[in-house]
This record gives C-alpha cells, sequence and structure tokens, in this order.
C-alpha cells in the first residue's frame, strides 16, 4: 500500500478548484485510480472531479512526485480541464450515430 503525503495545497477560487502535490512512497509506480479514489475521499469530491496531471518518479527510487487537480464536480471539471483527442472523437461519434432503425410496421390485409 502506498504512503501518501499531501506536500502543497492550493485553493484556486478562479478555476473553483483546489491543486495538490503529492510525495508518495511505493514500491511501484502509484496507479491514477487508486491517486483518485484517495484525493476524492480526502477533498470529499466525486471521483470524476479529480485530474491527475503527473505521476513522476527517480529511477531507481521508490518516491513519486504527483500533481493534481480536485474539483468539487464533474461539471466544474469539464468548463475547465482540456479534453483529450480520444474523448472528442468518441462525443463526436455519438452526435453523428443515427438513432436505431425501428422496422416498419407491417399493414394488415
Amino acid at each position: 500500500m502506498a504512503e501518501f503525503n499531501i506536500s502543497n495545497e492550493l485553493k484556486n477560487p478562479l478555476f473553483n478548484r483546489t491543486e495538490v502535490e503529492l510525495e508518495v512512497k511505493s514500491k511501484n509506480t502509484p496507479v491514477r485510480v487508486e491517486v483518485e479514489k484517495f484525493l476524492s475521499e480526502k477533498y470529499s469530491s466525486p471521483i470524476e472531479g479529480v485530474c491527475v496531471d503527473t505521476i513522476k518518479g527517480k529511477f531507481g527510487s521508490d518516491e513519486f512526485k504527483i500533481i493534481a487537480r480536485v474539483y468539487p464536480s464533474k461539471e466544474d471539471k469539464d468548463l475547465t480541464e482540456l479534453k483529450t483527442q480520444k474523448q472528442r472523437k468518441a462525443e463526436a461519434e455519438a452526435k453523428i450515430k443515427p438513432a436505431e432503425a425501428t422496422p416498419a410496421e407491417n399493414p394488415t390485409q
């Protein structure tokens, strides 16, 4: 289990978020989902409202530095954070996808 220590915390009211720097001591590189879960519990925010920016570690060391941003809701995150190309493509395909065709009713004779 990784040990999470918050080294720096900055409230940013302009973007309605908290910017956090973590120092983690772990034998393996921390997984983003694990970091998101820890931050969402710590700041009482939904997991969808957490954005992990970077996870950096030095070769041969078991210490990692994580930079993340915590928003109070998913909507606040969506207003500020840039979407990846994969996310934009998925949204575009969802808009273009035609409605499911229903079979025509057979007229009664």
